[in-house]
């Protein structure tokens, strides 16, 4: 038989071990016979080698399969993983003493291997105690300890960043272009695993809608902006309403709501991209007409024409292919020279057009 005092205990998940059982009773009942079994389960893990157990002095892992057999006494031990849940099979053939086994169960102690890794409840529970004897020598036990996870989640070291996608030119800056804000938090989390937010991101001085991603039980989220056609300005992250929507939205696998404390360190320090989805209109005037004649443009001379965009241009981005020459309706495909633009000032560019194909007309 065996009796013990359980607890659930917040665990302060500083990589340290947790105690699990106290004042422990054990006994064969019978005149002469050992304790030879004892098997227990711990529900709630992660599936990582970072969960772990210390058995008669001797820590292992959780994790499916370990084996061995402890220095202090010998006993030998086994994990079976099903799902989040390890069961653990101690054996003696040569039996513990009652004082042993007691020893052994009030020794029990879990161990997160990680500072603030440990997400959710776990709880431990013996199952069975097995004794030497020749029959009904296995009793089924029923007795819990909680570890109990009440360290609320925050960011992880990796601050939140920004990332964006390329469509055409510059990324993030065009219709159908996306910039993607990634959060990652110190543990595994629930919460803002779909759903808009309409605070976070702003073009100009307008709030935006952005789209939360993510999958739940894991450690980090994503928020993101589609330009839409229209949308125009110089986008910016507001990192107190990123807060305020983390605390509201964020919980951990035990259910503690985020926490933060002080302001999220400015993400867009270095400027997001200025949105531009307004294509530029222009204008096209004739200049001076250079050349032999006096009384009007002949094959022999170059004429200027003067391009003005209704928006900030670059000349990298501006050259003499950007232009065609029309005479009578139709294209000169041949024997006409355009120059490159040169910038005349603010958005107006002068365009030279000369050669001998340009005989008549307009």
């Amino acid at each position: 038989t065996a009796s013990v005092t359980t607890s659930t205990v917040n665990y302060a998940n500083t990589a340290l071990t947790q105690t699990l059982f106290s004042s422990a009773a054990i006994s064969a009942v019978d005149t002469g016979q050992t304790i030879t079994g004892l098997k227990f389960t711990v529900a709630g893990l992660d599936g990582t080698t970072n969960e772990r157990i210390t058995v008669d002095g001797t820590e292992f892992s959780l994790t499916n399969a370990t084996s061995g057999t402890t220095t202090a006494n010998s006993v030998g031990y086994r994990v079976d993983v099903t799902g989040s849940t390890a069961t653990v099979t101690l054996t003696r053939i040569v039996g513990l003493s009652a004082a042993e086994a007691k020893t052994l169960v009030e020794g029990l102690a879990y161990r997160y291997a990680t500072s603030n890794g440990m997400t959710g409840d776990h709880v431990v529970t013996l199952t069975e105690i097995t004794d030497s004897g020749s029959n009904n020598n296995v009793t089924t036990l029923a007795l819990a300890s909680t570890v109990h996870d009440n360290t609320a989640p925050t960011l992880s070291a990796t601050a939140p960043s920004t990332t964006v996608t390329t469509i055409a030119g510059t990324g993030g800056d065009s219709a159908g272009e996306t910039i993607v804000l990634t959060v990652t938090f110190d543990g595994n989390v629930q919460g803002l695993t779909s759903g808009n937010n309409s605070t976070i991101f702003k073009v100009g001085s307008t709030v935006v809608s952005a789209t939360w991603a993510g999958t739940a039980g894991t450690s980090t989220r994503t928020l993101t902006y589609t330009i839409p056609a229209g949308a125009n300005g110089t986008a910016t992250i507001d990192e107190a309403a990123l807060k305020d929507a983390l605390v509201a939205g964020i919980k951990d696998l035990a259910g503690n709501a985020f926490t933060y404390s002080g302001s999220i360190a400015n993400i867009d320090s270095t400027p997001l991209p200025t949105i531009d989805t307004t294509a530029p209109t222009l204008t096209i005037s004739r200049g001076t007409t250079t050349g032999v004649s006096s009384t009007g443009a002949t094959n022999l001379d170059s004429v200027d024409f003067f391009v003005e965009f209704s928006e900030g241009m670059t000349l990298s981005t501006l050259n003499a292919t950007d232009f065609v020459v029309m005479l009578g309706g139709a294209q000169v495909t041949s024997n006409v020279t355009i120059g490159a633009p040169t910038l005349v000032s603010g958005n107006k560019y002068k365009v030279n057009v000369s050669g001998a194909a340009i005989t008549s007309g307009t």
